[in-house]
């Protein structure tokens, strides 16, 4: 038998059928909670397990249509880290999800810097404003941004594996 992992205090797991195409997933820092709206089980998944989407293989179609509302009480002092484990488990529990890891190869992208010093090109500045970010689909507007950052940003708009390799 596994070991249960932890596990929220009070969770609720409720279909939703309004056919909103709007789904919301937040969990505050500081509030152990975790309040999701009209999400689909592979939305919370991807979330749970910090993956993209294309990271996710094997998942039955129903888990990218149907839709549910999902709410997650635990301490307060719980950490991100410790919602998405608790998610993992409700997961695991109230969708009987069953998950293995494995590797495969596939094309990535590699962030590098443009000349053999490193140096900063001129429309890159050193920063400690706080972080904003603005995506459209043609252009990524953003202050404060660490390349890591921005390789994982790209991870998701490009569909694979964006490595920082900017040293």
């Amino acid at each position: 038998a596994q070991t249960p992992g932890p596990s929220f205090e009070v969770a609720s797991v409720k279909a939703n059928s309004s056919g909103q195409a709007v789904m919301r997933l937040t969990a505050p820092p500081g509030t152990g909670r975790l309040d999701a709206t009209n999400v689909t089980a592979r939305l919370l998944i991807l979330n749970a397990y910090g993956l993209r989407d294309f990271q996710l293989a094997g998942a039955p179609p129903w888990t990218e249509s149907e839709r549910f509302d999902v709410a997650g009480r635990a301490a307060a002092s719980a950490t991100r880290d410790e919602i998405s484990a608790m998610v993992r488990t409700l997961l695991a529990d109230r969708f009987r999800l069953r998950t293995h890891r494995e590797t495969r190869e596939m094309p990535v992208y590699a962030l590098v810097a443009a000349t053999p010093d490193k140096r900063l090109g001129p429309a890159l500045k050193v920063s400690t404003a706080e972080t904003r970010t603005r995506i459209s689909p043609t252009s990524i507007t953003a202050v404060s941004m660490t390349m890591a950052r921005l390789a994982v940003t790209l991870s998701g708009i490009v569909g694979r594996v964006v490595t920082d390799e900017t040293g």
